[in-house]
């Protein structure tokens, strides 16, 4: 679990494409099994708006088009969004 530097995707001036690219690197790094995607500071939220939910989405993106899964049921199964701190 983890595996997304922070520091990398979080920070002013943050860009959607710059999310992608280390999102769905690192989710092509560790391959398809046994692994959560996720920012390494330890919990849900980001320091600039919109961050975390720009992720929450590319790695729907990326399930949706390589597990055959559909948006409707990611959802579905979903739990809500806890920002512990």
């Amino acid at each position: 679990m983890g595996g997304i530097e922070n520091h990398l995707v979080d920070f002013e001036g943050w860009t959607e494409e710059n999310c992608a690219k280390h999102t769905i690197g690192i989710m092509e790094q560790c391959g398809m099994k046994n692994f959560i995607p996720c920012i390494a500071q330890g919990g849900p939220g980001s320091v600039y708006p919109g961050v975390y939910q720009c992720m929450w989405d590319i790695i729907d993106k990326y399930n949706v088009e390589h597990f055959g899964c559909t948006q409707e049921e990611i959802e579905a199964n979903r739990l809500p969004i806890n920002v512990m701190f």
